[in-house]
């Protein structure tokens, strides 16, 4: 081999390694909730992100995640679909409970939502409810797996105490140099309310950078079934 041709191929191999060496150390931020569930895991302090999400019948939909020392202020736009008042909860992170050879990261929360209004016809609506939940996540070799027990007392127009347990499991492919996709299924079973269901998401996030994920739920099932492409999209970005 001539010195032309070793020299191209020293730098071939040096921009493959340097390529490989930037996917190997991306540092995604993933949102610390799944489709539908929240994880054992609080935001770092004094980060800051925003949840879009369209595709849910005629509803555009946010949220914000901030992280805070030990804790995450969460605050939802009708999220559930099952109220139109905004959301607001502290999630604590707990020390991880040791079992076996892993461990299960741990974390709870309580949330609240108001909401006093007229509406056209002068009928007055006057609410408050209240969400008490605990997040259980193990991450072993890629796989995701969560539990994700919670009350919620409505005071609006279901006026019930409803629990829903949540078992959710997602799985990281390997890194590409377009970001890392992450196939999931999330299911909930309700217990409680008019809605009496068990609610299935089924799709892929992609961890597009570091500081950007989409979520893709191509089929949600429960009171309404919803299958489409590209599906439910819910955006979060961290600043």
């Amino acid at each position: 081999m001539n010195h032309g041709n070793r020299a191209f191929v020293t730098l071939a191999l040096a921009c493959a390694a340097t390529s490989a060496l930037a996917q190997s150390t991306q540092n995604y931020i993933e949102p610390t909730r799944g489709f539908l569930l929240e994880r054992g895991l609080i935001a770092e302090p004094k980060t800051f992100s925003v949840d879009l999400a369209t595709g849910i019948g005629d509803q555009n939909i946010g949220g914000v995640r901030i992280g805070v020392p030990n804790s995450e202020i969460i605050i939802n736009s009708a999220l559930n679909g099952d109220t139109e008042a905004n959301e607001i909860a502290l999630k604590w992170g707990l020390a991880p409970i040791p079992a076996e050879n892993i461990n299960i990261n741990t974390a709870i929360y309580g949330g609240l939502a108001h909401i006093d209004y007229e509406d056209d016809q002068g009928n007055d609506f006057d609410y408050t409810n209240i969400v008490l939940g605990a997040a259980f996540t193990v991450v072993e070799q890629g796989l995701i797996l969560n539990v994700n027990p919670e009350l919620e007392i409505a005071d609006d127009q279901r006026d019930d105490t409803i629990f829903n347990l949540g078992f959710g499991a997602h799985y990281n492919l390997f890194d590409t140099e377009y970001g890392r996709f992450q196939p999931g299924a999330e299911v909930v079973f309700v217990s409680g309310g008019d809605d009496d269901d068990t609610v299935v998401d089924l799709g892929m996030r992609w961890l597009v950078k570091e500081e950007i994920t989409l979520d893709f739920v191509v089929f949600h099932g429960g009171a309404q079934d919803i299958t489409s492409l590209p599906g439910i999209i819910r955006l979060n970005a961290v600043f």
